[in-house]
């Protein structure tokens, strides 16, 4: 019986960490679009979200990410503050979503729940992301978002 192959190379015949290897093969290449205000939230997110293979586009503010989603072509999943200065995330994806409207989306936010449903996050089709988040609960996110 011979090994499995993913991306026409074969399995190597000692692995240390599998759940690594695994991961490694099964890399994607959906496109993201992320929007935050933050430095920070934005090199983090984008780090994380390449190195597990996505095609990641970042904006700074709603506006921002607008004219990157129309310069860019079909994005997979839009990730989003709620809270941004000039635009909010659902004031963005309500703009977004007049253009694409099956554009599947994550809203992130510090604030819980209940407390971002006044920002007029309801009937977005959203899920949500409490901030601060771990690699792992984003990668979780995204992947259930995406599926």
């Amino acid at each position: 019986m011979t090994s499995p192959t993913y991306r026409n190379s074969p399995a190597p015949k000692a692995v240390h960490n599998w759940s690594s290897y695994i991961l490694e093969q099964f890399r994607v290449a959906e496109s993201i679009l992320v929007a935050d205000d933050e430095p920070v939230v934005l090199t983090l997110t984008k780090v994380i979200l390449r190195n597990y293979g996505y095609n990641v586009l970042l904006a700074k503010n709603g506006e921002e990410a607008i004219e990157v989603h129309r310069a860019s072509g079909p994005v997979d999943l839009v990730l989003t503050d709620v809270i941004m200065p000039q635009m909010t995330g659902s004031e963005l994806m309500h703009e977004l979503k007049q253009e694409s409207k099956d554009l599947r989306c994550v809203l992130m936010s510090g604030y819980d729940h209940e407390q971002i449903q006044k920002h007029g996050v309801k009937d977005l089709g959203c899920d949500y992301l409490r901030k601060p988040f771990t690699p792992e609960a984003l990668l979780r996110k995204v992947r259930h978002t995406l599926d």
